[in-house]
C-alpha cells in the first residue's frame, strides 16, 4: 500500500501488528487523561456531584470518548486524530449551571442536529468564509479568557471551606504547578514534551498531599469492574438560552473541527479532507446527541495530533482506532475512573491554566502571518473586550433587561462570537476586489 508519507514507518492507512498498535494505542490514550481530569474535577465541583456520580461520569466519559475515536478513525474523518471533551462545551455547560442539568441536555442536544445538519449539506468552502481568521483568534481568546472566574475561585480552593489565609496557599501553590507545567512543556523533548500536562497533575497531586487533604474514600468505595449508570436523570427540557448557548458552542467546535483536520491533512493526506470534514462533523453531531443524553461535556477533534504524528513517525489511523478500544474498556473499571475523580480541583485547575494560557499564545501566532491591519485588530480587541465586560455584568443589570437581551448578557463568550460575526462581516466588512480599482481611480 502506499503510504501518503514517505518519512512515515506507517502510513495513515497502514495497518500495525496487533503488539505495536497496542502500545501506540496506550500512548494516545494517554494524551485524553488531562482532558478527562478537567472536566470530571470541573463539572464535579458545578454540579455537585456524589462521589458515585463523580465515578460514573468519569466511566461514561471514558466510553463515549473511546467509542467516537474508534468509529471516526474507522469510518469517519480516518485520520489519526482523537476525540476528546471540548473546551467550548465545558464552558457552555458551566455557565448554565443556574438552569439545571435538564435544560443543558436539551441544549446540547439541539446544538447536535445543527452540527448533523451542517454535515450533510457539506458546504465546507462556506465555513472557511464565515470564519475567517479574525473570527478564529477571537473564539481561541474568549474561551481561554471566559474560563479565568472559574479558575481563580479553583486555584485559590474557594469553592471549599478553608480559611482565607489557606486559600493564599493554595492559590500560591497553583500558580507554582502552573509554572512548573509550562516549564516541562518548553524544556522536555519528543514524548515527554506531550506529556506535561499529565506530568503537572501527577507531579502537583502528589504535593498537594502535604499542604491539603486527599480524599482516597472514593477509591475506596468503587468496584473494579462493572456498568456504569447515568450520573443523573435523562430529563431535557426545551431552554431558549441553553439552546441558543450550544448553538454558538458548536459554532466553535466546527472551527476546532477544521482547524484540527485541515493541520493533520497537511501532514498525511489532503486528498479525502473534504469528505472527512462531512462525515466528521455528521459524526460530532451524533457524539453530542450521546453526551446530551448522558449529560457529560460534548467531544471535539483533538489539534494535537499532528504534533505527535511528526514526532513518532506513526500517522496509522488503526494506531487510533486501538486508543479507542482501549478507551472503552478503561470505562468498564470504577477503579480507574475513581483515580480521576480524587485529583484535586486545584491541581487541574492550575494545568487548564497552563494549557489556556498556550492556547492564547497559540492565537497571538496568528497574528503575525500575515500581519495584523488596523481593521483586524479593532474586530478582534473589541470583540474579546465586549465579551468580557459582558461576562463580568453585575447581575442585577442584567434581570433589568428585556429576556431576548438576558440570552447574551449570560454568556460572554456567545456574546463576544456574535460581536466579532457583525465587525467582520458587516460594519468593517472588507471591500471587494472590485471595488478597490475604482476608488483608486
Amino acid at each position: 500500500m502506499e503510504r501518503s508519507q514517505p518519512f512515515y514507518i506507517y502510513g495513515i492507512d497502514d495497518k500495525l501488528p496487533i503488539a505495536l498498535a497496542f502500545a501506540y494505542g496506550v500512548q494516545w490514550t494517554l494524551f485524553l487523561f488531562p482532558a478527562i481530569l478537567t472536566v470530571t474535577a470541573l463539572c464535579a465541583e458545578a454540579f455537585k456531584m456524589s462521589d458515585e456520580s463523580r465515578v460514573s461520569f468519569v466511566q461514561l466519559t471514558f466510553i463515549t470518548a473511546g467509542l467516537f475515536t474508534l468509529v471516526q478513525s474507522l469510518w469517519g474523518h480516518r485520520y489519526p486524530v482523537i476525540e476528546g471533551p471540548s473546551t467550548a462545551h465545558l464552558l457552555t455547560m458551566l455557565s448554565l449551571v443556574p438552569y439545571g442539568i435538564s435544560s443543558i441536555q436539551s441544549g446540547m442536544i439541539l446544538g447536535s442536529f445543527i452540527m448533523i445538519l451542517l454535515g450533510a449539506l457539506g458546504n465546507v468552502s462556506f465555513f472557511s468564509k464565515v470564519f475567517t481568521r479574525n473570527i478564529v483568534i477571537t473564539i481561541l481568546l474568549l474561551i481561554a479568557l471566559s474560563l479565568a472566574p472559574h479558575l481563580a475561585t479553583s486555584l485559590s480552593e474557594a469553592q471549599n471551606a478553608y480559611s482565607k489565609e489557606s486559600q493564599w496557599v493554595f492559590f500560591v501553590f497553583s500558580s507554582g504547578i502552573v509554572i512548573f507545567t509550562a516549564l516541562c512543556s518548553y524544556h522536555l523533548k519528543g514524548l515527554w514534551k506531550t506529556l506535561s500536562l499529565l506530568i503537572g497533575v501527577t507531579v502537583g497531586t502528589v504535593l498537594y498531599s502535604i499542604i491539603g487533604k486527599l480524599d482516597f474514600s472514593i477509591w475506596e468505595k468503587a468496584s473494579w469492574v462493572n456498568f456504569p449508570s447515568l450520573w443523573t436523570p435523562v430529563s431535557p427540557q426545551v431552554s431558549l438560552i441553553s439552546g441558543v448557548s450550544f448553538t454558538i458552542a458548536y459554532v466553535a467546535v466546527l472551527v476546532n473541527i477544521l482547524g484540527s483536520l485541515t493541520a493533520i491533512a497537511s501532514v498525511t493526506d489532503r486528498k479525502r479532507l473534504n469528505s472527512s470534514l462531512r462525515r466528521s462533523l455528521i459524526l460530532n453531531g451524533l457524539s453530542g446527541i450521546v453526551c446530551g443524553v448522558l449529560s457529560l461535556v460534548g467531544l471535539v477533534s483533538y489539534s494535537i495530533s499532528p504534533g505527535v504524528v511528526t514526532s513518532q513517525r506513526i500517522a496509522s489511523r488503526y494506531a487510533i482506532s486501538a486508543c479507542g478500544i482501549i478507551t472503552i474498556a478503561m470505562g468498564f473499571f470504577p477503579k480507574v475512573a475513581a483515580f480521576f475523580a480524587f485529583i484535586p480541583v486545584s491541581v487541574v485547575s492550575a494545568v487548564l491554566c497552563m494549557a489556556m494560557g498556550n492556547q492564547i499564545g497559540a492565537a497571538l501566532q496568528m497574528v503575525s502571518s500575515p500581519p495584523f491591519t488596523q481593521r483586524d485588530g479593532t474586530i478582534v480587541g473589541l470583540s474579546v473586550m465586549l465579551g468580557l465586560i459582558i461576562s463580568i455584568l453585575p447581575t442585577e443589570i442584567i434581570s433589568s433587561t428585556p429576556s431576548i437581551a438576558q440570552l447574551f448578557l449570560k454568556n460572554g463568550m456567545l456574546s463576544g462570537i456574535i460581536i466579532s460575526l457583525i465587525l467582520e462581516h458587516g460594519f468593517f466588512r472588507k471591500k471587494s476586489e472590485v471595488e478597490k480599482p475604482n476608488e483608486q481611480r
